[in-house]
C-alpha cells in the first residue's frame, strides 16, 4: 500500500541569496526533536520526553518530520499497523496517542488530536531535519548535523514504516547534497573550500566533484603526498559506492601531478571545471517549473487534498533529474520559471476529478498539456502518491518534446548546452534516422560545454544505445563500450538519476552479459524514480532475457499506464512482444509487435520481433512482408547477427527466438 505521508520533502530550506530572511532557531525550543540517527525528544530543561513504546516513538517522528500539517490517523496505521485488522490498528493507534500526550507532559499542548487526524503544532518546535536545511554558504555549520541516517533505533517497526524511513532519508539527502554544493561552489579561498569540500563528503563519501575541488587545493598549496592520497580515497570511495572508477578529469589531474617535475607545471596541464561547473549546476540549467497550489470546492476535506496533491506533485516531478521544480503559493509565481502547472480538485458524489493544466510561461500562458483524472473517493488515501506519479510520468516527455521545437524555432543556431541538448531529445525520441544522426553530436557538443550535467550524460547514452539497435553504428562494440561510459558518468555526476542507471543496467544486459547486475540497477533507478516509465520498461526487458517473463510483462505493463501516450510507447510495445514472444505466447507477441511498428515504422527492433512471431505461427506471406521491411531497415542483417547480438540468458529463450527468425526467413 502507497502511503502519502509527506515529511522531509516538505521542509522548506531559505533561499541561498537572502541569508539575512532566514528564520532564527530559538535556543531553548518547547520541544527539540531529533531524526538524524536515534530519535530523541526534550524539553527547554533537557528532560528527556520520549515515550516508552517504540511504535509510539514512531507517530512522534512522524508529526515532528510533517508538522504543522496533519496526518490523517488512517496514514499512521497504514504505515505502522499494516499487518493488523484495521478495527485493531486503529485501537493501537488511539492507545499510542494516549501514551504520547502523557510523555510530552508540560509540552502536550502542541499535540493536536481530531477524529480524522493527529498533528504537532510547529510553534516552539525544534527538529534537525529542520535545521540542516538552515545552512548557506554564510552559515554552514548546520550540514555538521548530518549522520547519514534516519531514525535508527525504529528499524524493523513494519515494513511500510522501514520503507517510508527510506524514502525520506532518500529525499533529505538529496536536498542537504544540494545546499552542500552551492557552499563548495561559492567557497572562496583554499581553507574555505577545503571545509566545504570535506563538509561534502561528510554528507555523500562518493562525491566526485568535492573530491576534485579537495585535490587541487592540494595541488594549489604544494602538498603533492596529500593531493595523491585524496585522490587515493577518491578511488576507493567510488569503487566502494558506485563500482566505478574517477573520471578522465579526475585521473589527469593527480597524472598530471605524478609526471610534472613542479606543482605549477602539473596545474597548468590540467582544465579543471570543478567549481566552475558546480556554479553552472547551482545556476540551474535545467528546465525550472512553478507548481502552484491547486484549487478546491468548499467540501470538507478537500483542501488538504489539493494541498498534499500539490506536495506530492513536487516530489514525484523533482525526480526528473532535468527539472527544476518551485512551489508556488496560490496566487504567487516566481519570476524566472519556464513553465507553471496548476489545476483543480473536484468532487461529485463518490468521485474524485483533477485537473492538470501546464503552460508556457515565456510564451504568454501558452496551454502545452492538460489531462484529465477520474478517481473514486474510495481511493481518496492514495490518491495523491498514484497521481502524482502518473502526472510526472506523462509530463515530462510532454516537456521536452515542447522544449526541443522551441530550442529549433528560437534562433539559427542553438547557445547553450541546456539549448543543444533539448533540441537533441525530441530526435533521439522520434527515431527518424537524419534527425537522430544529428542528434548524437548536438549532445556531443551539450556535454563538451556542460561536462558535469547529468541529465546530458543519460540521454547521450540512450543516444548509443539506440543507434546500436536501430544497426545505424558502424562500429556498435564502440557505440556500447561509449553507452556504458556516458551511463556511469551520469550516475557519478548525479546517483539519483534514474535515467542513468537504468541505462546502465542495460548496457550490463546488452554488452556484458550479466543480467543479475543489471537487475540491481533496475531496482536502484526505480527506488530513485518509480515514475520514469523507461525504467519500468527496461527492467521488464532485463527479466524477459532473464527467463522471468511474468514479471517482465507486469513491468512492461506498468510503463505503458503510466504514461499511455508516451513517445517511447512503440518501445514499450516491442519490449512486451519480446517479453510474450519468450514466455511462448506468440499470438500476443505478434499483436504487440504490429502495435509496436504502427507507432514507429523506423524502429528496426519491433520487425524483428514481428518476424519471430509471426514464423512461429506459421503466417509466412506476412512474416516475409516484415522481414523485407527489417531489411530495408538493416541491411545485410542475418540471422547470424541478430543472435550474436540478442543478450537473452535463457537457452530455451534463445531457441525460441533464433527458431522464430528462422522460420520468418531470415538466413
Amino acid at each position: 500500500m502507497m502511503v502519502d505521508v509527506l515529511a522531509v520533502s516538505e521542509l522548506r530550506s531559505p533561499p541561498y541569496r537572502q541569508d539575512k530572511a532566514i528564520r532564527i532557531v530559538a535556543p531553548q525550543p518547547l520541544l527539540a526533536v531529533t531524526v538524524l540517527g536515534p530519535l530523541t525528544a526534550r524539553d527547554a530543561d533537557g528532560n528527556d520526553l520520549l515515550p516508552r513504546t517504540r511504535k509510539t516513538r514512531a507517530v512522534l517522528a512522524i508529526l515532528a518530520l510533517a508538522a504543522p500539517r496533519p496526518v490523517p490517523r488512517s496514514q499512521l496505521t497504514a504505515l505502522l499497523w499494516s499487518r493488523r485488522e484495521a478495527p485493531q490498528a486503529r485501537g493501537s493507534l488511539r492507545q499510542a496517542t494516549h501514551e504520547l500526550r502523557l510523555a510530552l507532559g508540560p509540552v502536550g499542548g502542541l499535540l493536536r488530536t481530531e477524529a480524522a487526524y493527529l498533528a504537532l503544532s510547529d510553534d516552539g518546535l525544534q527538529v534537525d531535519a529542520r535545521q540542516i536545511l538552515l545552512a548557506t554558504p554564510a552559515q554552514p555549520d548546520a550540514l555538521m548535523l548530518w549522520q547519514g541516517q534516519m531514525l535508527g533505533d525504529l528499524v524493523g517497526l513494519d515494513p511500510a514504516f522501514d520503507r517510508w524511513m527510506g524514502e525520506q532519508l532518500q529525499d533529505l539527502l538529496q536536498r542537504v547534497r544540494a545546499i552542500g554544493e552551492v557552499i563548495l561552489a561559492e567557497a572562496g579561498g583554499h581553507d574555505a573550500t577545503r571545509a566545504a569540500a570535506e563538509r561534502l563528503l561528510a554528507i555523500d563519501a562518493a562525491h566526485e566533484g568535492a573530491w576534485r575541488a579537495l585535490i587541487r587545493v592540494h595541488v594549489e598549496r604544494g602538498d603533492r603526498a596529500a593531493a595523491v592520497a585524496a585522490y587515493e580515497q577518491c578511488r576507493a570511495a567510488l569503487s566502494a559506492r558506485c563500482k566505478v572508477a574517477p573520471s578522465a578529469e579526475t585521473t589527469a589531474l593527480v597524472a598530471a601531478l605524478r609526471v610534472q617535475p613542479t606543482l605549477p607545471a602539473a596545474l597548468a596541464q590540467v582544465s579543471d571545471g570543478t567549481v566552475r561547473s558546480l556554479r553552472r549546476r547551482a545556476a540551474s540549467s535545467r528546465i525550472r517549473l512553478g507548481v502552484a497550489s491547486l484549487r478546491s470546492g468548499a467540501t470538507a476535506g478537500m483542501a488538504e487534498l489539493a494541498a498534499g496533491l500539490a506536495e506530492e506533485l513536487v516530489i514525484a516531478l523533482s525526480r526528473f533529474r532535468g527539472l527544476v521544480c518551485v512551489p508556488c503559493a496560490c496566487g504567487q509565481l516566481e519570476p524566472d520559471v519556464d513553465f507553471l502547472l496548476d489545476g483543480s480538485v473536484q468532487r461529485s458524489g463518490d468521485r474524485l476529478r483533477v485537473l492538470l493544466r501546464l503552460t508556457d510561461w515565456r510564451a504568454g500562458g501558452e496551454v502545452v498539456w492538460a489531462e484529465r483524472f477520474d478517481h473514486d473517493v474510495t481511493e481518496i488515501f492514495t490518491l495523491p502518491d498514484l497521481l502524482a506519479s502518473t502526472a510526472a510520468a506523462r509530463l515530462e516527455p510532454r516537456l521536452w518534446l515542447w522544449e526541443g521545437e522551441r530550442s529549433g524555432t528560437d534562433g539559427p543556431e542553438p547557445r547553450t548546452a541546456q539549448d543543444l541538448l533539448r533540441l537533441a531529445v525530441p530526435a533521439v525520441y522520434r527515431l527518424d534516422r537524419r534527425r537522430f544522426m544529428a542528434a548524437g553530436g548536438l549532445l556531443d557538443q551539450s556535454i563538451a560545454l556542460d561536462p558535469d550535467n547529468a541529465s546530458a550524460h543519460a540521454w547521450a547514452a540512450q543516444w548509443h544505445i539506440f543507434a546500436v539497435g536501430q544497426g545505424w553504428a558502424s562500429t556498435p562494440a564502440t557505440h556500447m563500450q561509449r553507452a556504458r561510459g556516458l551511463a556511469e558518468r551520469a550516475i557519478l555526476l548525479d546517483p539519483e538519476d534514474g535515467r542513468g542507471l537504468s541505462l546502465a543496467g542495460h548496457v550490463r544486459v546488452f554488452m556484458d552479459r550479466r543480467p543479475e547486475e543489471a537487475l540491481l540497477l533496475h531496482e536502484r533507478a526505480l527506488e530513485t524514480n518509480p515514475s520514469l516509465p523507461l525504467s519500468w520498461c527496461l527492467s521488464g526487458l532485463a527479466h524477459a532475457y532473464a527467463g522471468d517473463c511474468d514479471a517482465a510483462i507486469e513491468r512492461i505493463r506498468h510503463a505503458r499506464k503510466l504514461s499511455p501516450f508516451d513517445p517511447l510507447y512503440y518501445f514499450f510495445e516491442m519490449a512486451l512482444a519480446v517479453a510474450y514472444m519468450l514466455r511462448g505466447d506468440h499470438v500476443s507477441a505478434a499483436e504487440a509487435s504490429k502495435r509496436a511498428v504502427t507507432l514507429n515504422s523506423d524502429f528496426s527492433s519491433s520487425f524483428k520481433a514481428l518476424v519471430a512471431s509471426l514464423g512461429h505461427l506459421g503466417h509466412r506471406e506476412a512474416a516475409a512482408d516484415a522481414r523485407a521491411r527489417l531489411l530495408t531497415l538493416e541491411p545485410g542483417f542475418t540471422l547470424e547477427q541478430a543472435m550474436h547480438r540478442v543478450p537473452i540468458a535463457a537457452p530455451r529463450g534463445r531457441a525460441l527466438y533464433a527458431d522464430g527468425l528462422r522460420l520468418g526467413g531470415l538466413a
